[in-house]
């Protein structure tokens, strides 16, 4: 059962209104980014903010919920300041984050090293990672020819 389905079966329960206001307008700024170009109209940029900063809010009463109980849950992490930073600079620039800030091929890229790095003997792992880095692009290189 979601979130959503758990608050209407009983929207007297504040808690559960919180999780699924947290989780929709999370899940609704990132469907707005997921459907944009590059630039964004300011009608979607403050749409997009405006869901960030509501999920933000959320999380905020969430937090405070859960330390009154005494649970330990709901923490305010450092990505929920630059999630602040960003809902910010979005209505100020009109980028889609999603478009200019991905670190996804990045992070594919550490991927493939570790891959090439842990069969590696630790004595000379960075020559051989290099090398073989080196003959893995070659032999992308080559196929692609025609």
């Amino acid at each position: 059962m979601t979130a959503v389905e758990l608050a209407k079966k009983d929207p007297h329960d504040r808690f559960l209104c919180r999780i699924a206001v947290c989780l929709w307008n999370f899940y609704a700024a990132i469907c707005i980014m997921d459907h944009l170009e590059l630039l964004m109209g300011a009608q979607d940029a403050n749409e997009l903010g405006g869901r960030w900063r509501l999920h933000l809010i959320a999380w905020q009463h969430l937090t405070h919920m859960a330390e009154v109980s005494g649970w330990k849950l709901f923490k305010i992490r450092p990505k929920h300041h630059m999630l602040d930073h960003l809902a910010k600079q979005v209505a100020r620039t009109q980028l889609n984050p999603r478009r200019v800030m991905g670190c996804f091929s990045d992070e594919s890229f550490l991927g493939y090293l570790k891959r090439i790095g842990v069969k590696c003997h630790v004595m000379n792992m960075m020559e051989r990672l290099c090398q073989r880095y080196t003959l893995l692009l070659s032999l992308r290189w080559r196929t692609r020819l025609p």
